[in-house]
């Protein structure tokens, strides 16, 4: 802890996205896309307190998980709620297909 109360470790993230009407062959495609969209919102945001993060499909589900090393937690979940919305906008241009809006179904913080 730091003298101003708020810790600095590392909390790690991970958040299950579905999308509608998607099977798990076409998800494998969605979390590529999903993936390259995240760094790029991750860079466009300056996240610099992400230090790592991972796409993967897990059956009709992508898994996208974050690592934050030396943010307040108060903000984590914020941060990732906006670089996850941003990540999902740039998927759904890229995508222009119904069948890609995803949803977060759950999220799981550990660390904070």
């Amino acid at each position: 802890m730091t003298a101003t109360g708020t810790e600095t470790g590392v909390i790690d993230l991970t958040t299950t996205v579905r999308f509608a009407s998607v099977d798990a062959d076409a998800v494998a495609g969605i979390a590529e896309h999903l993936d390259a969209a995240l760094r790029s919102a991750i860079d466009a945001q300056g996240a610099g307190a992400v230090r790592g993060y991972f796409v993967r499909p897990v059956g009709a589900t992508v898994q996208v998980g974050l690592r934050f090393v030396g943010m307040d937690p108060e903000h984590v979940e914020g941060t990732a709620d906006e670089l996850l919305q941003a990540a999902l906008e740039e998927l759904n241009g890229i995508q222009a297909n119904e069948s890609t809006r995803g949803k977060r179904t759950s999220t799981l913080l550990v660390g904070a």
